[in-house]
């Protein structure tokens, strides 16, 4: 957004304005410098009243569109060599030609688990998005929700699971099953799209540094779900063990 004093040229973007649904620039109907503002950044416009007062007898400042001459260019002549310049060139060795250095592979980044935080990044939604945010909300309250299956070959998961279970049993003292693996899968989508594991708390959307995950596991009284706290910080081993 421009500022008062600033020079504006004609239909030049002075402020963005968001409405429900879209955002529009409004643009300047005349060149000129702004003398005056009506409305700060975040505050409410009403549709009719004036945005900006310009002085269209205050032009900006001239900028020259000539190209600027070209400089002389001085060479000053080599000098001769000196006789002992010569000599100590003569004698000098020759040094060896230096090779190429090959360029070095991209790091490979990893995915690392956090130490058990609870953090939490807040981040002010606009009103666009608050507008949208509201939407989806009243949809979701209001109509069915469509759930979706994805296919997923597990071939080599099963093959894992059957030459590790034993081995596993042995070590942690809990059987290896596909809910260890499902739950990691889960948290390395949930690192690469942190938007996913966000909600909305008023007109803030929150990002959450930690993946809760909830399991539903057969008990004798029923079906119960979970919630495994901080699953970025746990193993294969910690999500069997619960």
């Amino acid at each position: 957004m421009l500022d008062e004093g600033d020079f504006v040229k004609l239909d030049e973007p002075i402020a963005s304005l968001e409405t429900g649904k879209a955002a529009v620039d409004i643009k300047a109907t005349v060149a000129g410098k702004i003398i005056k503002l009506h409305a700060k950044v975040g505050a409410t416009v009403l549709v009719g009243n004036d945005f900006a007062v310009i002085d269209e007898t205050q032009a900006g400042p001239a900028v020259s569109t000539a190209p600027a001459a070209p400089k002389a260019e001085t060479k000053e002549a080599p000098a001769a060599p000196k006789a002992e310049e010569k000599k100590e060139e003569l004698t000098k060795p020759k040094e060896a030609p230096k090779t190429e250095k090959k360029p070095e592979p991209m790091p490979v980044i990893e995915l690392k688990a956090s130490k058990g935080t609870r953090e939490v990044r807040k981040v002010p939604l606009s009103k666009l998005r608050q507008t949208a945010a509201q939407r989806l909300k009243e949809a979701q309250n209001t109509y069915a929700m469509l759930t979706t299956f994805n296919e997923c070959d597990m071939t080599a998961l099963t093959a894992l699971r059957k030459d590790l279970s034993e081995e596993f049993n042995k070590v942690h003292g809990a059987r290896l099953g596909f809910m260890s693996a499902f739950v990691r899968a889960s948290v390395m989508s949930l690192q690469k799209f942190p938007a996913i594991n966000a909600s909305i708390e008023g007109k803030e959307i929150v990002y959450h540094d930690y993946m809760d995950v909830s399991v539903a596991v057969s008990a004798p009284k029923g079906l119960l779900v979970p919630v495994l706290r901080n699953c970025e910080s746990m193993s294969f081993a910690d999500v069997e063990k619960v």
